[in-house]
């Protein structure tokens, strides 16, 4: 059953239940008129939208484009209030992810009503040695925000993929993590945060890495990212956390465990050298990153739940959505705000470390730079106006997806990718790419309205 949504009508807001709950209307109006087709292109939608499928949901998209009559701006707004999320019975539970090959745990706010929605979902990844189910208590009773900031949980046990550390096996497998919980709650794509301790900020770190475009803040307590070379390498990597508040906390000793204080100093100064080659960038790539060096474990924690803390209430500043950059390793991490990596050039780097070989001329910076950039793929852009401006880098083909905002899609547009003119024309508004869009990212509030593809070789093509 489609929940109650609000649907602006002109100057008016007439609240509206779905078909499937038998809404009544008044009649013989030509408002009334609206809301009735409006409420069943929402009923289309929904069932497009949770349909499996693939036959099913061609004639229901073609149902759905008959009912809008063609109007992209109407389906745009009608799907921005479409709910396909039910009401759930218990707060707390586990979250099946199959594939995914490690335990999700959940807990919602004691009065979650999806209709409520979106809101916030924080991520939190435990250490090794510690339960998930209690470290998620233990990060939101340290988060508790006073009635304000009511946001969705989950705890994932064991790591779900990252960057460098990861089994090339398994990259992706945290996008199936983000998409079921999408799919199970009504979840705001643009306030997901990350939330790690000890090994757990190891892979929160290695995450944002791997996932530049999938989160609006990331807190770490006593982690790193397990880059090799750190004072060279995050001079490069750092692009992929220049639009995202970081705050970091770490220390030179756990006191709270004795037994593994000789291999927790190691560990840490591993830590506070990753950590620190990051702050070195706060004034430059990294003007986001709140980094504290403290002396114990309390005091890293206080740092970072108050930042987080402060995120759920106010979310931080978005980056410009006109520009789009950063560093990619696996296929599976290839979307980077407007732009995607549709296929990358092998061979992938499957290698945990970077592997410097006897005789090299060293170098230092440059020649960490040289390797990292001869082993990674890399896309950047920007939009000004009707140009498109591209730099692509081990991409063999590159997608273009367009919102609204991005563009204006009554004037043609030129991209240009690597100095090569791709396309020059006009930009259809599409509503099938609309709702390929918004059933992919689960996120039906700015859909992509048209989609460019083009292989290095070839011209840009526009594709639903």
């Amino acid at each position: 059953m489609i929940s109650a949504r609000v649907f602006a009508l002109g100057a008016a807001f007439v609240a509206i239940r779905g078909v499937a709950s038998g809404g009544a209307f008044a009649q013989n109006t030509e408002t009334t008129q609206t809301v009735q087709s409006d409420d069943t292109v929402a009923a289309l939608m929904r069932s497009w939208l949770m349909e499996e499928d693939a036959a099913v949901r061609t004639r229901t998209l073609s149902e759905i484009a008959t009912a809008v009559e063609g109007d992209v701006d109407r389906a745009a707004r009608v799907l921005a209030c479409v709910s396909i999320w039910d009401p759930v019975e218990e707060a707390r539970g586990e979250l099946a992810v199959p594939d995914a090959g490690v335990r999700v745990l959940c807990a919602l706010p004691a009065d979650y009503d999806p209709t409520a929605g979106p809101f916030p979902l924080v991520i939190c990844l435990p250490p090794a040695r510690a339960a998930p189910a209690s470290f998620l208590d233990t990060v939101a009773s340290r988060l508790a925000t006073n009635g304000g900031g009511a946001a969705i949980w989950i705890a994932v046990g064991g790591q779900a993929d990252g960057m460098f550390p990861a089994d090339p096996a398994k990259a992706g497998t945290f996008a199936l993590i983000l998409r079921e919980a999408m799919s199970a709650f009504h979840i705001d794509a643009a306030a997901v945060y990350l939330v790690g301790s000890g090994e757990g900020a190891d892979a929160a770190f290695s995450l944002a890495l791997a996932y530049p475009d999938s989160f609006a803040g990331l807190g770490a307590i006593g982690g790193y990212a397990r880059v090799p070379l750190p004072e060279y390498a995050y001079s490069l990597l750092s692009e992929n956390l220049g639009s995202l508040a970081i705050a970091s906390a770490w220390w030179l000793a756990d006191a709270d465990d004795p037994g593994a204080i000789a291999d927790l100093t190691r560990r840490d100064l591993f830590i506070a050298a990753h950590n620190r080659a990051l702050r070195s960038l706060a004034a430059t790539a990294l003007p986001r990153f709140d980094g504290a060096e403290v002396n114990a474990a309390p005091a890293a924690w206080n740092h970072v739940a108050g930042a987080l803390r402060r995120w759920l209430v106010t979310p931080p500043p978005k980056a410009d959505p006109r520009t789009a950059r950063g560093w990619i390793r696996f296929p599976q991490h290839g979307r980077i705000g407007w732009l995607e990596a549709e296929a990358i050039d092998e061979p992938i780097w499957t290698s945990q470390q970077l592997t410097v070989a006897v005789g090299d001329p060293g170098g230092g910076d440059a020649f960490v730079r040289g390797v990292l950039e001869g082993r990674l793929a890399h896309l950047a852009g920007r939009i000004d106006g009707q140009e498109i401006t591209i730099d692509a880098h081990r991409c063999l083909r590159v997608g273009i997806l367009l919102r609204r905002g991005l563009i204006d899609f009554t004037r043609p547009i030129r991209v240009t990718c690597n100095g090569i003119l791709r396309y020059d024309g006009p930009v259809e508004r599409r509503l099938t790419t609309m709702m390929e869009t918004a059933r992919r990212d689960l996120d039906f509030s700015n859909p992509a309205w048209a989609r460019l593809s083009f292989r290095m070789d070839g011209p840009a093509l526009q594709r639903d």
